[in-house]
């Protein structure tokens, strides 16, 4: 197999050869921002003037692995909105980094420039219910993690809690969140508490002890009312009800 064309030729010749009815395409993702790997995605915005409604797909192109999401400029706004209420930012960031293939316009800037200013006004906050229910989520996987038997059940606790702590420090803040490979990128950019989450899950998965990383958890529920299980309550809302005759 011989060498492949660059990555930027690929979305242009993506352009040319499956979307060439789109308006624009946005090259993102890893190749965009200088971490690409020999394994990483194209991923692309493919937008439209007017769909019926979204998509993607993921294929195989010019020895590149990829993702195509197809969108108008209406779809595009609920999926950033939903980027809103996950706290997620993955197509408006997608959208603010893109690359126009074939060339920018009036029209793609100014989507580019709505994306812009959604990342700045940042993800919904969470209410205080939202807040108590993460609270008691993560008091009991601290909880169990005390109590686990052996080294794999500390693994298997200390997997959710790598996200689950993560994203409650960022959107405790009000801030964007991360999952997967971005969390320890997004830590990396904390200072101090970034670098002390990232040894204390070090010394969880690397060498079996917990205490760092409950030492870190219990230390960011402090400032929202510490751990939580005496008292809580949460109701459910009523529809949630089946007839059983039905």
């Amino acid at each position: 197999m011989g060498e492949r064309i660059g990555p930027e030729a690929a979305a242009r010749k993506l352009h040319a050869e499956r979307f060439s009815d789109a308006r624009c395409l946005l090259l993102a993702g890893s190749f965009v921002r200088g971490h690409a790997t020999a394994t990483s995605d194209l991923d692309v915005v493919v937008l439209y003037e007017a769909l019926a409604h979204a998509s993607r797909a993921s294929f195989v192109f010019e020895g590149y692995p990829v993702e195509v999401f197809v969108h108008d400029p209406q779809t595009l706004r609920a999926f950033q909105l939903d980027d809103i209420a996950s706290g997620r930012p993955s197509m408006t960031q997608m959208v603010r980094e893109g690359i126009p293939i074939p060339d920018s316009s009036a029209w793609i800037e100014a989507i580019k420039r709505e994306a812009d200013a959604l990342f700045e006004r940042g993800p919904e906050p969470l209410t205080t219910e939202q807040l108590d229910a993460r609270r008691y989520g993560i008091s009991d996987m601290l909880d169990d993690l005390v109590g686990a038997e052996g080294y794999r059940e500390r693994v298997a606790i200390g997997a959710r809690l790598y996200e689950e702590l993560s994203d409650f420090y960022f959107r405790s803040q009000d801030r964007w969140s991360a999952a997967g490979k971005w969390i320890p990128r997004l830590m990396a950019q904390e200072g101090e508490v970034g670098r002390d989450f990232l040894v204390a899950f070090d010394a969880l998965f690397r060498d079996d002890d917990p205490k760092p990383a409950l030492a870190w958890g219990t230390a960011r529920l402090a400032p929202h009312g510490g751990l939580l299980f005496d008292g809580y309550q949460r109701d459910a809302p009523p529809e949630m009800r089946v007839d059983r005759t039905q």
